[in-house]
């Protein structure tokens, strides 16, 4: 009589609700609040994951329609911030498949100025999600940052 879910069905109706709690919700919410910020960084972290092959294949196919298609393997993976580990966005990376295919994240560095009259974005293949063990994939490139709206 009961039928067993499929957690992923599970994870994104919780997903749903609770972007649609946040986004029709009266209460005024601080940016800062950890719990909005971990539910965004969970959020994006699990679309990526589940939809990176399509992503790739969307961003290869707008490449290719603009005559600028790379050669090379190409892999949507999450951008994370090294500061605290939350998943923040997602870029395409490309390069020979055996680098490209070590590669799980990219870690964004973000440097101000001391005049903040400049900041500097960096964006660096790395192997792992770990903020500890993380290592530098050399060999690949950033094709394309891909912004996801939750």
């Amino acid at each position: 009589m009961f039928k067993l879910v499929n957690k992923r069905c599970v994870t994104l109706v919780l997903i749903l609700v609770a972007s649609i709690i946040t986004a029709t919700s009266p209460i005024t919410t601080n940016a800062a609040d950890p719990i909005f910020t971990l539910l965004k960084a969970f959020g994006i972290g699990y679309v990526v994951q589940t939809f990176a092959p399509q992503m790739n294949t969307a961003v290869n196919a707008i490449m290719q329609n603009n005559k600028v298609m790379s050669s090379e393997t190409t892999k949507v993976v999450p951008i994370i911030s090294l500061g605290n580990g939350a998943h923040i966005g997602a870029v395409q990376v490309t390069g020979s498949s055996t680098q490209v295919n070590k590669v799980a994240a990219v870690a964004q560095l973000e440097v101000e100025g001391n005049e903040s009259w400049f900041r500097a974005k960096a964006l660096v293949p790395v192997n792992s999600f770990d903020v500890r063990t993380i290592q530098r994939v050399s060999g690949v490139g950033i094709s394309a940052v891909l912004d996801i709206r939750l």
